[in-house]
């Protein structure tokens, strides 16, 4: 989508009549070279019209930095001529090239040194408090905050510097900070922000320091890659023809569909239009702090979907606005290999694009295990009779993923006592939900291939049954074979140690004495 209008004399006047109108807590200062700079007061509203985040903050001034240049005072520690963040988000430097310093709540100067004292560990200068703010980030900033401790003067001067080298200086007029106490300042700016100069009165006499600082991307970069197992989808094309990216599905599975990223319509200048899966917005509705739109700003008439990621060649509800601009629709049922596509009708000039995760959901699940104990039939045999188990079984994505274990404890004989089968290969899941019988959230019984003892060629069917709770109401049975022979059997019916206690489908199986089974269906599975 192509858009390159002018708007700046209209960005002026209706920001500062959206902000008269509203009682706003920040006022628009600058002029046309400076790219208009709103200043806000408090950090409520400014975290709420910028997006910022606090950076990472220190949090043991006594240990943060090296050197303790002032002998037994406590709570500080300093380095020379600069200090950088944790993270390496932003550096500051004390101009002078002295001691800059962390000083935390016990720092053991009197109020005369600093007033108040910190609550958090606070950034102050030996000698006068200026400050050079560089920001270390890739990406310049939209908008910066300062959570300062002032003097008893509270008199600031702070410059900003841009990236294309213009400088604009905010006068302590338009901060209207307040002497001796912990007050925040916060500048927002068309214009890509690079570092900030802070420049206090009569710091030398008592410190003025920098509590905490807060910082917005100049606007979040246009995705142009995606994590390992995502696809990523290009919304650059021709015309209205974009990339169609396929994802194999079977049919008639559900999957869980997150996009994540933005793209820009027109490239990355400053007046072109932000787009994510469902929402955009352009630079008039970033300029006068208004909300991203499900309709694309001053093109309304090519409805919703234009920007959108569309799913097999249709539109499709990513959800409310999220502002980390991702957005999952869960158990989207494919018909066939998934196809998503971004969609516009001028898709040369775009730049970027999205990601998108198709993580698949099981249609039938069995997950659990535990234990059949029955007394020992043997007079010699103080020990009961005792066998567990346990593992999963998902129907998903068109196969099925499962591993068991059977653990033989005690039983009657000797030969098969702490013996165990071991599967991770299943043939068949046989289901019944509770749609076909009613006394049992779910009815199963799976055939295993697997290893006895290590030694490979066995195969187990294990029949279960989830009957709500409480879960000793759960029933189990197995039987393990080497080709058509039966290696072990758990139940009286055919021969083994453990009652029949069951009376739904298969009536052969015996009543866990611990643990649980647990049975789930996808609604789609019945469908």
């Amino acid at each position: 989508m192509s858009r390159r209008e002018s708007l700046r004399s209209v960005f002026v006047l209706i920001s500062v009549m959206a902000m008269l109108a509203a009682g706003s807590a920040f006022a628009t200062i600058g002029d046309a070279a400076s790219g208009d700079i709103d200043v806000f007061d408090t950090n409520a509203e400014f975290v709420a019209v910028t997006g910022a985040t606090a950076i990472p903050w220190v949090a043991d001034a006594d240990t943060a930095l090296p050197s303790k240049p002032f002998g037994a005072l406590l709570d500080y520690s300093c380095d020379k001529p600069s200090i950088t963040t944790p993270g390496g988000h932003v550096t500051v430097t004390n101009p002078s090239g002295n001691w800059i310093c962390y000083i935390g709540p016990d720092w053991g100067a009197s109020l005369a040194n600093t007033n108040p004292k910190p609550v958090v560990p606070t950034i102050v200068n030996n000698g006068e408090d200026d400050y050079e703010v560089v920001f270390t980030l890739a990406n310049p900033a939209h908008a910066v905050g300062l959570d300062l401790l002032t003097n008893d003067k509270a008199s600031e001067t702070l410059t900003l510097t841009f990236s294309d080298g213009d400088e604009y200086i905010i006068l302590d007029g338009d901060l209207g900070t307040d002497p001796n106490t912990h007050d925040f300042v916060g500048f927002r700016s068309l214009k890509p922000i690079v570092s900030v100069t802070l420049d206090t009165t009569d710091g030398w006499r008592q410190n003025e320091g920098i509590a905490g600082i807060w910082t917005s991307p100049y606007y979040t970069p246009p995705t142009t890659s995606c994590p390992s197992g995502q696809h990523y989808v290009s919304s650059v094309g021709s015309g209205a023809l974009t990339p169609i990216v396929t994802h194999p599905a079977a049919a008639g599975y559900p999957y869980d569909l997150t996009t994540t990223g933005t793209f820009f319509a027109g490239g990355t200048y400053v007046w072109d239009i932000q787009a994510d899966a469902e929402y955009s917005q352009d630079a008039w509705q970033r300029a006068n702090l208004m909300p991203w739109t499900d309709l694309v700003n001053k093109y309304e008439g090519y409805g919703e979907g234009l920007l959108e990621m569309t799913v097999d060649g249709g539109y499709v509800e990513w959800g409310a606005f999220d502002a980390s601009h991702s957005y999952t629709i869960p158990s989207y049922q494919a018909t066939g290999p998934l196809e998503f596509q971004i969609y516009d009708v001028y898709a040369q000039n775009n730049t970027g694009g999205m990601c998108v995760a198709v993580e698949p959901v099981a249609l039938r699940s069995l997950h659990g295990g535990g234990q059949l104990i029955t007394e020992s039939l043997d007079d010699w045999d103080k020990q009961p009779y005792k066998v567990s188990f346990g593992g999963y079984i998902d129907d998903i994505d068109g196969a099925l993923d499962c591993e068991w274990q059977l653990n033989v404890h005690n039983v009657s004989g000797t030969d098969l006592d702490k013996t165990k089968f071991h599967g991770t290969t299943c043939t068949s899941f046989n289901t019944w939900g509770p749609d076909v019988q009613s006394l049992a959230d779910g009815v199963a019984n799976l055939t295993v291939l697997g290893t006895w003892n290590g030694e490979p060629g066995y195969r187990a069917i294990f029949r279960m049954e989830d009957r709500t709770e409480p879960s000793d109401l759960d029933t189990f049975r197995v039987t393990v074979y080497h080709g058509s022979d039966v290696v072990f059997e758990s139940s009286v019916y055919q021969g083994g140690d453990f009652p029949m206690d069951s009376n739904n489908i298969g009536g052969a199986r015996t009543l866990l004495d611990n643990g649980n089974i647990q049975m789930t269906f996808h609604p789609f599975y019945f469908n």
